[in-house]
Formats: C-alpha cells, sequence, structure tokens
C-alpha cells in the first residue's frame, strides 16, 4: 500500500503478539476484538476509516463494520475469510493442528521467535479447539453492512471451504468478489503487486 495516500495501522488485539499479557480468551473473541478495535480507533481520535481484515482479522472487520456501520468505516476489505464454521472448515484445520508436523520450518520460526515454541503451541492449540467447536461466527451480522466491501479469495484456500465467498456475496449488499484462481490463504503475500493495486483502486474510487 502506498504510504502517500493512506495511513496505516495495523494492531495486535489482546492476546496476541505483543499485545501480552493478557492470554488470550477465546470466549466470544471475534466480537470482543472488534469492539476493541473500534475503541482503539476512538482512542487515535479518527472518527472516519476504513477497514482490511484478513482470516481470523476479516471476521473481527465483518462484525466491526456492521456495529459502527455509517458512523465510522467508509469501506472495507476481507480476504480469506468466513461467516460461519462447518464440517470442511473443521477438517482443513484439524490438518494443521500441530504445527511441529504440518507447518512449514520458516513460517513456524516466524511465530516463534514472537510467541516462543511453548506458547506458540499452546495458543494455536487453543485456538483450533475452540475454533472447530463454533458454527455462526457473524452470520446475522451481514445483513448491516452497507459500504461498499471488497472480497478477496484464493481458490485453492486450504483453511477453508470454497462456499464462503458465495455466502458472503450472497449476504452482503454493496459488494465486489476479486478471486485468485491459484491463490491460497495467504494471497497478500503471493501476489503482493496485484493484491496492493485491487485495495488501491478500491479505497480510492468513488
Amino acid at each position: 500500500m502506498n504510504p502517500k495516500l493512506f495511513t496505516m495501522i495495523a494492531w495486535d488485539p489482546p492476546g496476541y503478539g505483543k499485545s501480552r499479557p493478557p492470554t488470550k480468551d477465546f470466549n466470544n473473541f471475534y466480537r470482543t476484538d472488534a469492539t476493541m478495535a473500534s475503541k482503539l480507533m476512538k482512542a487515535l481520535n479518527y472518527s472516519r476509516y476504513s477497514v482490511m481484515g484478513w482470516s481470523n482479522g476479516g471476521v473481527c472487520s465483518l462484525i466491526l463494520t456492521a456495529n459502527e456501520g455509517a458512523n465510522c468505516v467508509d469501506k472495507l476489505i476481507v480476504w480469506g475469510t468466513n461467516a460461519y464454521v462447518n464440517e470442511v472448515d473443521r477438517a482443513c484445520v484439524s490438518k494443521v493442528r500441530d504445527p511441529t508436523t504440518s507447518w512449514s520450518e520458516s513460517f513456524r520460526k516466524t511465530f516463534i521467535d514472537i510467541y516462543g515454541e511453548e506458547e506458540l503451541y499452546q495458543l494455536w492449540t487453543r485456538w483450533v479447539d475452540h475454533y472447530i467447536s463454533m458454527d455462526d461466527l457473524c452470520k446475522k451480522d451481514l445483513v448491516n453492512i452497507k459500504c461498499p466491501v471488497l472480497l478477496m479469495h484464493g481458490d485453492c484456500d486450504p483453511m477453508m471451504s470454497s462456499d464462503h465467498p458465495l455466502y458472503l456475496t450472497k449476504h452482503i449488499s454493496n459488494i465486489t468478489l476479486h478471486r485468485f484462481p491459484k491463490g491460497k490463504h495467504n494471497i497478500h503475500q503471493k501476489y503482493v503487486d496485484q493484491f496492493n493495486k485491487l485495495c488501491e483502486d478500491f479505497l480510492t474510487s468513488n
């Protein structure tokens, strides 16, 4: 993203990254994190802004945008995200439950450098166990999203069912879907230039 065009604010929700302590509480965490993100923007004196969210952050972004409505959020960009969890999702996530066998060494090292090995494995295991126990994440919220939305999806995403982009486009009124036919869960890292161009064009369009 062009720093001359945008001010980017990235954050770690409570219990993640540099926002520790506290220990991450996964009880209703999507809504708690959405509320905390909204409070953060108010504390930073931003009354209007656009929101971007990936994966879990995408769920929080959908909830935040639905709750704040036209009061704060101008536009929303989400990718690799979903409004519910189905059996395919549970199977996908269960396959990567053990970082020692299902994560690449470089990917695992990135997170070990942040959390330490023991804390990372405990945090990830608790998230997986909680996630696969869930069903509805934010289905009822979608009708309240009225701002323009850009949804991006990798058609080879191994972390989720292929029906999620169809569901989101059906239940969000002002949404544009862009697919990456060979993309996986990390399209923002694999297709950096294309991803950034799509975001910039969307955010600067009328």
